[in-house]
């Protein structure tokens, strides 16, 4: 399907379904290694990537408010919570799209998303 036989309709629902196929290409082992060494970076990327804002948002908000308990527990709640919060909504995400496109890895969505983008 070409762009210019396609209407506004039609547009969106590709670019819908796009988003989502990026979303179900995220590869989880990265999503954990990118959360464990670069936390706020992985955050971002995976935000950039798939245009899907909410689990840097929240993880930013729950920063924010453990800040002042980083005086009492060493940093030690600032260090662990934002992180682990993006990373499992990031790959709760991941699979939910999974399950609707009926996709079982990255590879299969990535496939998906190739036949989309022609």
């Amino acid at each position: 399907m070409t762009y210019e036989s396609m209407d506004y309709s039609e547009y969106l629902k590709q670019k819908k379904e796009i988003s989502e196929a990026k979303q179900a290409a995220v590869r989880c082992w990265a999503v954990v290694i990118g959360h464990l060494f670069l936390p706020p970076v992985s955050s971002l990327y995976y935000a950039v990537k798939t245009n899907h804002w909410k689990p840097t948002w929240i993880a930013t908000g729950i920063a924010a408010v453990t800040i002042p308990l980083a005086v009492v527990d060493a940093g030690i709640t600032l260090s662990l919570a934002p992180p682990i919060t993006s990373a499992a909504m990031i790959i709760s995400n991941t699979t939910e799209k999974r399950r609707k496109l009926q996709v079982f890895g990255p590879e299969q969505a990535d496939h998906i998303r190739y036949n989309l983008e022609k």
